[in-house]
């Protein structure tokens, strides 16, 4: 991504913006409480993880959710990718098994960025610290964002996808996974879920943002997993090891 030469680089990480800190300290907070900061070892067999860790059904999930869109996306000829919200760069590595494919991992946490890139062996996985709305990131430039159990980080999903559409090549597409997508009269009720869940923590001032269906309406989405579906009711009871957070595919 020869872009990305313009950009200073730290440790790695390329930075697409001056750092600020603050939702990486509040972030990485609950991600200690939470048992989900993970050593270079751990990182570098995710989504694999030892049955013994707290989080290990967890990553039973999201490994069937990563598999089931690598797949779809190894099947396209797909050259340039954002993997947005990346974090410590698990499935940002995954997206980059196809030949010839370029990945880019954006996220505003540095810690786990540097984390990501110390971890990447090769050309085609470039790590960035960059905010998605003000990051001069190229327009028209990818075939594929993904987000990965991060839509909830952002105040606005509607805004989101229109920034995103503007980064997206012709018929280019974003896809998220594994976040909670609510209809309209469950909103309140989660909110007040969040709101009890972070109080428990000392952490009540964190931002966690809850999106319905009615903010994908204008778009051209469509759910290529449907954990409401019966057939996916009965496999999550069975095998414990999917996801009940919808795959959403929208297409510029």
């Amino acid at each position: 991504m020869e872009f990305l030469k313009t950009f200073n680089s730290r440790e790695g990480v390329y930075l697409l913006n001056e750092v600020d800190t603050h939702f990486e300290d509040h972030y990485l907070a609950i991600r200690q409480k939470e048992n989900r900061i993970y050593t270079d070892e751990e990182v570098k067999l995710l989504p694999a993880i030892n049955a013994s860790h707290p989080q290990y059904q967890e990553w039973q999930i999201r490994k069937k959710s990563a598999e089931r869109v690598v797949s779809y996306l190894n099947k396209k000829p797909i050259l340039n990718v954002l993997d947005l919200g990346c974090g410590n760069g698990w499935f940002t590595k995954l997206l980059t098994h196809a030949d010839h494919r370029e990945v880019l991992g954006l996220d505003i946490n540095l810690l786990e960025l540097k984390q990501a890139a110390r971890l990447t062996i090769g050309s085609r996985c470039k790590f960035a610290y960059g905010d998605i709305f003000t990051a001069e990131l190229p327009k028209a430039h990818f075939d594929v964002v993904t987000i990965n159990s991060a839509i909830q980080y952002f105040p606005r999903v509607d805004l989101l996808i229109e920034r995103l559409i503007e980064l997206l090549k012709p018929l280019g597409e974003v896809h998220i996974l594994d976040s909670p997508i609510y209809h309209s009269n469950d909103v309140e009720a989660a909110k007040a879920r969040s709101r009890l869940y972070y109080e428990e923590m000392q952490l009540a001032g964190y931002d966690y943002h809850h999106h319905s269906w009615e903010a994908f309406e204008k778009f051209n989405y469509e759910k290529l997993y449907q954990p409401d579906l019966l057939i996916s009711r009965i496999g999550r009871k069975i095998f414990k090891n999917d996801s009940p957070f919808p795959w959403i595919k929208i297409v510029r």
